[in-house]
């Protein structure tokens, strides 16, 4: 309905402040692309901030889980968010003394997304998990890869052994913020819209409505937050911006003066 843009026309800078959206982040593409860009922005700087602190002590690795491709959306996200649920109960445990060593108990943070998207072969659906964790600086990847996998192949009963851990090393972004290249992996577009067709976009919106896609525990933990707000990443800017106003019209976008 209207959208506010900061602007700077001699050095050809625009910035999206704010506006009225759908809001409807599962079906419209630029909604997916502003939530995923907060959630990126919020996360990645979380975990500057315990890198900082334990910049000695702990590093960032990279997880992906994946279960069986299906023709029924519901039915496979239902497996693999079941069996992360269990992965994360068996770390509950542990820290309570109720149980013996699990993956998630090597991390000391961590947050999940769940991704949604067509199998490029079989064209069935295609869930998987991505996932950044927190671990000790000396823990290794192999060793954090294969445990991972024996735990996977139990959790999903056999189905699947498809995971994947790895560390991440040099990253390069625009912005010169290299975390914010690997949070972008994870909170890629939960239902890919630019990938999918309009109808399977529909089909895993109606099929997963009120499914939770993004968890995070230990020193990631965050409470879900509603932000009333849509806009761009606010990116420090060396000068000044001149805020526009435009409102959809008959005509189109009109320019409010």
């Amino acid at each position: 309905a209207h959208l506010v843009f900061d602007v700077n026309r001699e050095h050809d800078f625009a910035r999206l402040q704010s506006g009225r959206f759908c809001r409807n982040d599962r079906c419209c593409s630029t909604c997916s692309r502003l939530k995923s860009a907060r959630m990126v922005r919020d996360y990645s700087g979380r975990a500057g901030a315990v890198l900082d602190r334990h910049r000695d002590e702990v590093k960032l690795v990279h997880v992906v889980l994946t279960v069986l491709n299906g023709e029924c959306i519901g039915e496979r996200f239902e497996a693999l968010r079941v069996a992360f649920d269990r992965l994360v109960r068996r770390r509950r445990n542990f820290n309570q003394g109720r149980r013996r060593m699990t993956f998630l108990a090597r991390t000391q943070g961590g947050v999940t997304s769940i991704e949604i998207k067509r199998g490029r072969g079989s064209c069935q659906w295609h869930p998987h998990l991505h996932g950044m964790m927190i671990v000790d600086r000396d823990a290794d990847v192999g060793e954090l890869q294969s445990m991972l996998r024996d735990e996977w192949i139990e959790l999903t009963r056999g189905e699947s052994c498809n995971v994947f851990v790895g560390e991440l090393h040099s990253l390069s972004t625009e912005d010169g913020n290299p975390l914010r290249a690997a949070f972008a992996e994870t909170f890629k577009y939960a239902t890919k819209g630019r990938e999918m067709t309009p109808a399977d976009t529909y089909e895993a919106w109606l099929r997963l409505r009120g499914r939770r896609f993004i968890q995070s525990f230990g020193l990631l933990y965050a409470p879900d937050e509603k932000d009333e707000t849509l806009g761009d990443v606010d990116v420090a800017v060396a000068f000044d911006l001149e805020r526009l106003v435009y409102e959809y019209r008959p005509e189109g976008y009109v320019l409010v003066e």
